[in-house]
């Protein structure tokens, strides 16, 4: 979509072939950079990840007939022997299942407002998801819908099985300020623990 903007969208459908090139000539320098990364670091267990925001605005079978060979190609290349998981911003939710099942991906970074119980219902108790309060809230909410809002999460019938990790938002700003973020985190520590990986953005918070 970077390439192409809308007309990305029209290639799938009145030029295949074109769209099948360009795809390959893509996942070809992501491939290419992870190698070249791995070399740099002198380090060959260099995470590699994979996210694709723009699947949202296709249907699942054209996701599966003429991208899923392209990303079936990256995770093969580096990600053949483990789990595998994947970032999706919008409202992918409707391929998740396919990914699961043919990709198998186990590990869902939702960037979109999701509904977490029947996405638990919908992959199982197996399969991790994370997931959060919507940033708009986290921005301009106060702390008790943000405090409610984590809880229902966190509550819900989402925590089925142990693969629900309440994280962040993908897209989190350090304008959220830290008596909103508080009662998020502070709902997560009573009923489960805390992704990690918000320590830097409460710490930029809080310094505001």
């Amino acid at each position: 979509m970077s390439l192409r903007g809308q007309g990305m969208m029209v290639d799938l459908l009145a030029d295949p072939d074109y769209a099948t090139r360009l795809m390959g000539f893509i996942i070809d320098a992501a491939i290419y950079r992870v190698r070249a990364l791995r070399c740099y670091w002198g380090n060959e267990n260099l995470a590699a990840g994979l996210a694709d925001d723009s699947i949202q605005l296709i249907s699942t079978a054209l996701y599966r007939e003429m991208v899923m060979p392209h990303h079936r190609r990256f995770y093969d290349t580096f990600i053949s022997d483990r789990p595998r998981g994947i970032h999706l911003c919008g409202d992918a939710t409707r391929h998740f299942k396919t990914l699961r099942d043919e990709l198998g991906i186990q590990s869902f970074d939702t960037g979109f407002p999701v509904d977490f119980a029947w996405l638990r219902r919908k992959l199982g108790p197996d399969v991790e998801i994370l997931g959060g309060p919507p940033v708009s809230l986290l921005l301009h909410g106060t702390p008790e819908q943000v405090y409610e809002t984590s809880k229902a999460i966190l509550l819900s019938e989402s925590r089925r099985g142990d693969g629900l990790c309440c994280a962040r938002g993908t897209t989190c700003r350090r304008a959220c300020r830290w008596k909103t973020w508080r009662p998020c985190i502070a709902r997560r520590w009573t009923t489960g623990g805390t992704d990690p990986r918000v320590t830097r953005h409460l710490r930029a918070a809080r310094a505001q």
